[in-house]
């Protein structure tokens, strides 16, 4: 603990820095960067887990290191952008800074009241394909996604090619999101019974779990990839892009045919 004393008085509290931080400017001393500066980063008020964070975090790291090298920010500005934001939502300002992403609008997660509305993977992995994929504006893009949840944000991505919209979950919160079946129940519905995603969850809605077995699921194929294993999947090809992007690794052939299976964002068949 870092105090400093000003003429005499009581001490005043000085946010130490982390190991992060201290490798920081111990490799990039061309950044220019001082401790001093490193402690007027602000810590998000919370992390995805729902409790205080206090960590600057290798994203946070690389996110500074971008905006100062290749968004050519000065080492205030660089700081203030990523200022309060979670290791997710500086991947995301980084991954998606030249598409007009800032930190403005990441920052507008800590203002949402529910904590089911948190800036979560799911939320990266979405709004990185709204923004990259689909050319949506960063603000539009956010608006989309604000206000859901890490299922809802799933929902959103996978089915967003079949016209559903951010508005249409939060107007139809899908009772039965948190399981597993759900999104395989969706597309079913849409790919077979020929319903707009937004009919399907209406649908849904009003099925008890058994009238959902009983009329749907038993009509369903095996075997389709679960929807953790799908975000498993997603998270890991984000990552990748990015430290082949970095220069860390090489692309080989197994990453080329990962980034192929992205089709509909539905998950794929298995076996």
């Amino acid at each position: 603990m870092r105090y400093s004393f000003r003429g005499g008085g009581l001490p005043k509290f000085q946010r130490p820095i982390g190991y992060v931080e201290i490798r920081l400017l111990e490799k990039h001393p061309e950044l220019g960067l001082t401790e001093n500066d490193l402690r007027k980063w602000r810590s998000p008020k919370y992390n995805p887990y729902g409790g205080l964070t206090d960590f600057f975090e290798e994203e946070h790291k690389d996110a500074l290191i971008f905006l100062m090298k290749e968004g050519k920010l000065t080492k205030e500005n660089a700081i203030n952008e990523i200022n309060e934001l979670t290791d997710l939502q500086a991947t995301a300002l980084e991954s998606c800074y030249e598409e007009g992403l800032r930190g403005d609008h990441l920052r507008a997660w800590a203002a949402l009241e529910f904590p089911h509305s948190l800036f979560c993977g799911e939320h990266l992995t979405a709004l990185l394909f709204l923004i990259k994929e689909k050319m949506v504006q960063p603000d539009q893009a956010v608006d989309e996604l604000k206000g859901l949840n890490l299922k809802e944000a799933s929902i959103l991505e996978n089915f967003y090619d079949h016209g559903l919209r951010g508005k249409d979950l939060k107007e139809n919160k899908p009772y039965f999101s948190y399981t597993e079946e759900y999104q395989s129940i969706l597309k079913f519905l849409v790919m077979e019974d020929k319903l707009t995603p937004r009919d399907a969850i209406v649908k849904l809605n009003t099925l008890s779990s058994q009238e959902v077995y009983d009329s749907i699921m038993i009509r369903m194929p095996k075997k389709l990839e679960t929807e953790e294993e799908t975000i498993q999947r997603r998270v890991a090809e984000i990552l990748r892009e990015k430290e082949i992007t970095a220069g860390k690794v090489k692309p080989d052939s197994s990453s080329q045919s990962s980034a192929q299976d992205k089709t509909s964002g539905f998950p794929n068949k298995r076996g």
